[in-house]
């Protein structure tokens, strides 16, 4: 087991320095890519596959340049990257050819089709996928490694953990639970030897303390490389059957909403459901209806229809019921209004305290009469 153990953090080591060199590959063959077949990046979001080979970056291994696109017609370059399609075992769309072929045509590039551009834009993109091999390599075979060790199953178990960040963790599990020991004075450990469930439930809490500040960075990180986007997914059911039910409050979507509102919860909605712009309202299901899913899975309290056609979400705070996990739905829903669109908004709203621009009730209300 000390074998399996040395060799996981080992190759953990050896993966997230391959993990640092691809990212510094991929930014380089972009800055070049900008230069050649500016924007074409963006239209390829294909993820990696386990040989290490990435849509885009095959693409522009082989069209490094818009003169390779734009020089013949839209049908002469359809029929070249069907065939391209085919021979690397990628989706091939009509409508696709037809966006890469329009953005080459209406491309400003910056440096000329020659063999010089050509070497330093195939150069830098098979070192990509050399490297992204490695990177694939390393991380199926930790996974491998983890699934040996006893502690496999609880660790992937938790919430946002898979076959990737789950080996990692386990790498480092080790040598962090040494280092809390290794500082206890000879009394602490006595009486830690004592009460093994409780030092353990603390060691877990802080683990997971760790992982859900990783989350978040991780989570940011892709959205701002526009890894992570807003699509409409969630689609209300015709009908709902709420444990305990109200049709008393008029402008519901349902006949009936969730009876679970508290005094001031209610007087929020009322307060919403009588502005003249407010089509209808509904109380969302804990854990069942809409939630926004990011680095946490966040279920707000109410949605709201305007007249204009404008959603908002709404999380309501009573009170000083500002629980551990406010910052983070706060955030959460700002990233969401950010990348939702035009007819999208969220709003964090405390009965008295303001933190944020819209965060008192009076305040939310003087938005929603113009939404």
């Amino acid at each position: 087991m000390d074998t399996i153990r040395y060799d996981l953090r080992t190759m953990n080591r050896q993966f997230q320095l391959a993990v640092k060199q691809k990212t510094a590959t991929a930014n380089n063959l972009i800055a070049l890519q900008e230069q050649s077949f500016p924007g074409i990046r963006k239209l390829f979001d294909s993820p990696v596959r386990s040989d290490g080979t990435q849509k885009w970056v095959d693409f522009t291994r082989d069209f490094w340049h818009t003169d390779c696109v734009r020089s013949g017609s839209l049908n002469a370059f359809t029929g070249r990257y069907r065939k391209w399609c085919k021979r690397n075992r990628y989706q091939f769309s009509t409508e696709k050819a037809a966006e890469v072929y329009a953005l080459a045509k209406s491309a400003v590039v910056l440096v000329q089709k020659t063999s010089v551009t050509k070497t330093l834009v195939q150069a830098a993109a098979d070192r990509l996928t050399a490297i992204s091999r490695s990177v694939e390599t390393y991380r199926s075979e930790m996974n491998k490694l983890a699934s040996q060790l006893p502690e496999y199953s609880v660790v992937m178990e938790m919430y946002g953990v898979g076959e990737s960040l789950g080996p990692q963790l386990m790498a480092e599990i080790r040598d962090y639970v040494h280092r809390i020991v290794g500082g206890m004075t000879e009394d602490e450990l006595t009486a830690m030897e004592t009460a093994i469930p409780t030092y353990a439930r603390k060691i877990k809490d802080k683990i997971e303390a760790l992982e859900a500040v990783y989350r978040e960075k991780k989570f940011k990180q892709l959205l701002d490389a526009g890894k992570i986007v807003c699509r409409e997914s969630y689609t209300l059911p015709p009908v709902i059957t709420p444990s305990k039910a109200t049709d008393v409050i008029p402008k519901s979507l349902y006949e009936a909403e969730a009876d679970d509102m508290n005094s001031e919860e209610r007087d929020c909605i009322d307060a919403g459901v009588a502005l003249d712009n407010v089509k209808w309202w509904h109380r969302i299901i804990e854990n069942k209806g809409f939630l926004l899913n990011g680095y946490i899975n966040h279920y707000p309290d109410f949605l709201m229809m305007t007249n204009a056609g404008r959603l908002v979400v709404l999380e309501y705070k009573g009170g000083d019921r500002d629980n551990s996990n406010s910052r983070e739905k706060l955030e959460l829903g700002r990233q969401w209004d950010a990348h939702s669109g035009e007819n999208y908004r969220y709003f964090m709203v405390f009965k008295n305290r303001e933190v944020n621009a819209n965060g008192t009730m009076d305040r939310f209300i003087e938005v929603m009469r113009v939404l």
